[in-house]
């Protein structure tokens, strides 16, 4: 009976996309192809929340130092007691896609 519920309790983590990824230049590659540059904001939008990223618009924020007129700030935790933080950066004119970034961290409990 145990092992039902720990089969039904992991369900869909391991269906996202990019939780077979280990390190953040396959992460990168993963949604890079999957999110294409001049595809539409709202698409990109929309694949990373179904892929389990918490999605937030940025404007004139900061990325990786830089200050960036505008993208979604996409992150998901992947993992059980230590687990590997995926923040990806979906840039944008406001309407298409013109680039993805991405910076990773071990977060300890």
């Amino acid at each position: 009976m145990l092992s039902i519920f720990l089969g039904i309790a992991g369900c869909g983590k391991e269906d996202l996309k990019g939780s077979e990824a280990t390190t953040p230049t396959e992460m990168l590659q993963i949604y890079k192809e999957k999110v294409d540059v001049g595809i539409p904001v709202r698409k990109a939008r929309e694949l990373m929340m179904a892929d389990g990223f918490q999605v937030t618009e940025e404007s004139g924020a900061k990325w990786r130092g830089k200050l960036v007129k505008s993208f979604l700030r996409c992150t998901r935790d992947d993992g059980q007691i230590v687990k590997r933080r995926w923040e990806i950066a979906i840039i944008h004119d406001g309407e298409a896609v013109t680039a993805v970034d991405l910076r990773s961290a071990t977060v300890y409990p």
